[in-house]
């Protein structure tokens, strides 16, 4: 899955109110995909290993 269409399916989720009962994580997985979307666009954003850890954590493993 690549950068974008990781961040489609976290939005996705989140319009469908999957994190609603988990406000902190919702904040939490919004950043992410809009970290997704911009290094999509910059070559010099890049994910930390902890938001790493989150998207595998919470079933978007993907080689981005």
């Amino acid at each position: 899955m690549t950068k974008k269409e990781t961040a489609n399916k976290i939005n996705t989720d989140i319009d469908k109110g999957f994190y609603d009962d988990f406000p902190k994580l919702k904040s939490r997985m919004e950043h992410i995909a809009a970290k997704l979307i911009k290094s999509f666009y910059c070559h010099n954003i890049e994910l930390s290993k902890g938001e790493y850890y989150t998207l595998k954590e919470n079933g978007y493993e993907s080689k981005i």
